[in-house]
């Protein structure tokens, strides 16, 4: 079964964002220490834990914008099955240092639930981030 997810993911990894019309981004990662090493507390190599992003862009300004966004990550880990919902905001910075470089930071708030256990978190996400397709018409 392991091995399903895995090629799965390793399917999705190569096709990881999609772009609708510049003012949506969906992106589906995973944890790349999970799906290749483990960890030391029995998660091994192959557990699944991924997560889910959309972007939607608020705000176009001249080499920048701002976005909303939220996450939705699960990981199917030794102890129980892991759960985070977050919502946030971003800034991206276009054209740092070279045209198609751009950067984006990503506060956020989000609901961790675990082994029926809520909790609170604050994240953050740094994104560097090269534009190598042109625009779909």
């Amino acid at each position: 079964m392991r091995c399903r997810y895995l090629l799965f993911l390793l399917f999705i990894l190569v096709f990881s964002s999609v772009f609708a019309k510049q003012n949506v981004d969906i992106s589906f990662r995973h944890d790349t220490k999970f799906l290749f090493v483990g960890d030391q507390r029995g998660n091994d190599a192959g557990t699944l834990n991924f997560i889910l992003r959309v972007d939607f862009r608020l705000k176009k300004f001249a080499r920048s914008y701002l976005t909303v966004g939220s996450d939705y990550e699960y990981a199917d880990l030794v102890g129980g099955t892991f759960t985070r919902y977050s919502l946030g905001i971003g800034y991206v910075r276009e054209k740092v240092f070279l045209k198609n470089l751009s950067f984006g930071v990503y506060p956020n708030y989000g609901l961790i639930s675990r082994q029926n256990v809520n909790a609170g978190s604050l994240g953050l996400i740094l994104k560097l981030f090269i534009k190598y397709l042109s625009d779909f018409h």
